[in-house]
This record gives structure tokens, C-alpha cells and sequence, in this order.
């Protein structure tokens, strides 16, 4: 025969009384759960829509603290600039996080390196995904860090390519010689070797000179774009509950109750 100690003894107690008390009341025990549930699905269908959605932005013309300052100013000020009073009113909320990148493949300055920048929105209409798209690059574009750099950059990429095109035609010049005595002091190989080297240090630079002129959009707001809007069976278990933590409140105020009137009639 099986034995139990005082504590499951109590435990067994007290689960007993509260499957009498839904028992004694199973008007409320059946009706608090389903009206949890009914409310909170009226709730979901009168409810706007949602709409969840990031993009994705490159750049190496900010540093890692200039991108969390930048994050922080607009997390103060609770929105977008440069959006309408309706736009702003269609977003729920926004999300920043900064992504480490690494040095960018190219023969330039070896502290560069790019960042990505995530921008997670939720909004009520998907049309103002791209009046919020553009209002956030424009930000991002238009930064005063970002504007120097840019500036500082572009001088460093235009002073390089001016260089190696001064090189390459050195080297044509030389190539063009039908001396036999200047063959003897160069190689030719080496020669067309260097020249093919300059001239895709040349690409590399006008490449990367192109891609500062904005910050680079890797992913958009107007690619998979999710419903974030709570299922209905989410909304339902949800609803069921908090009618059934109603249910419990109110068994134990009317087990309180009792309590107190037989307290209070015993002293």
C-alpha cells in the first residue's frame, strides 16, 4: 500500500479543493475561459494590421561609435525624420543593430572597413515601407561624419587613381621604346605584369570611388515582408488564459471570503 508524506499529503489536499471549487462553480469554470477567449479574438479582428520587415545597410564611411550614436539620437527622438504626420502614424516601431563587417578586399587604406546596419520596422500599412526605406538612407547619407569621410575619401581614391595613371603611361612610354639598349635594363614580362597590376589597382579604386557616393543597400524593406500580427490560435490561448487566471481570482476571493466570515465568527 502506498504511503505519502504530510507535504503531498497537503499538495493532494489542496488539489482536491480547487477541482471541487471549479466543480461548484462550473458555470464560471466554462464561461470565464470562453468569454477570455471571445474577447480577445473580437480584440485581433477589429485590430490593425501588422507588418514586420528589415533592410540591410552597408558603408564603411562610419566607425562602430558613430553608428551606435547615430541609433541612440533617433531611438530618443521615437521616429523617422523626413517622413509625413500619416507615414509616422502607419509605424508601430523601429529597431536598430549594428553589424561588425570586415576590411574591405581592396589595396586602399587598411583601417577600412565596412559596417552593416539592420533596421527592423513594424508597420500597420506595407505603402509606407518605401517613404521609411528612403527616409532612412537619406539620414544615413546625409550625416555629417558620413559627408566628411566621403569627402576625405574620395580625395584619397581621386589622388591615387591620378598616380597610377601617371605610372601606366610612364610604362607605355617605356614600352614604346625600340631601343635595344632599354631592353637590356628592363624586363618585358615584368614590364606588362606591372602594367596589368596598375591598371586593376586603377578599377579597384574607381569602383570603390563609385560605391562612396551613397551607402550601399543590401536589402531592402520592400523583400520579405512578414505578417506579424498575432494567429488566431496564438490570440486564443492567450484569450483562455487570462480568463482562466480571472477564474482562479475569483475562487479564491470567494474562498477568502468564507474564510474571513468563519474567522471573524469564531473570535
Amino acid at each position: 500500500m502506498a504511503k505519502f508524506d504530510s507535504e503531498e499529503v497537503d499538495l493532494l489536499d489542496l488539489l482536491a479543493s480547487f477541482l471541487a471549487a471549479l466543480k461548484r462553480n462550473l458555470i464560471f469554470t466554462i464561461g470565464l475561459p470562453l468569454i477570455g477567449v471571445l474577447i480577445a479574438l473580437a480584440v485581433s479582428y477589429k485590430s490593425r494590421d501588422l507588418f514586420e520587415s528589415a533592410l540591410l545597410i552597408e558603408t564603411s564611411l562610419l566607425s562602430e561609435n558613430e553608428c551606435k550614436f547615430i541609433f541612440n539620437q533617433l531611438n530618443k527622438v521615437g521616429t523617422i525624420p523626413g517622413l509625413s504626420d500619416n507615414e509616422r502614424n502607419q509605424v508601430a516601431w523601429f529597431r536598430f543593430e549594428l553589424l561588425k563587417g570586415t576590411a574591405a578586399n581592396i589595396a586602399t587604406d587598411p583601417k577600412e572597413e565596412s559596417l552593416y546596419m539592420e533596421v527592423t520596422a513594424r508597420v500597420y500599412d506595407k505603402e509606407v515601407f518605401p517613404s521609411l526605406q528612403k527616409a532612412v538612407v537619406q539620414i544615413i547619407n546625409e550625416n555629417p561624419s558620413v559627408v566628411r569621410h566621403r569627402l576625405e575619401r574620395e580625395r584619397f581614391y581621386g589622388e591615387m587613381i591620378r598616380k597610377i595613371e601617371r605610372e601606366i603611361g610612364s610604362m607605355e612610354k617605356v614600352k614604346a621604346v625600340s631601343d635595344n639598349n632599354v631592353a637590356n635594363y628592363v624586363n618585358p614580362a615584368e614590364l606588362y605584369a606591372g602594367s596589368v597590376e596598375l591598371y586593376r589597382e586603377k578599377v579597384l579604386f574607381e569602383i570603390r570611388r563609385e560605391q562612396i557616393k551613397s551607402v550601399q543597400l543590401i536589402k531592402g524593406f520592400d523583400s520579405l515582408t512578414i505578417d506579424a500580427k498575432l494567429s488566431k490560435v496564438v490570440v486564443a490561448i492567450i484569450g483562455f488564459s487570462i480568463g482562466f487566471a480571472c477564474l482562479c481570482i475569483f475562487l479564491f476571493v470567494r474562498f477568502f471570503i468564507r474564510y474571513f466570515t468563519a474567522y471573524e465568527t469564531k473570535h
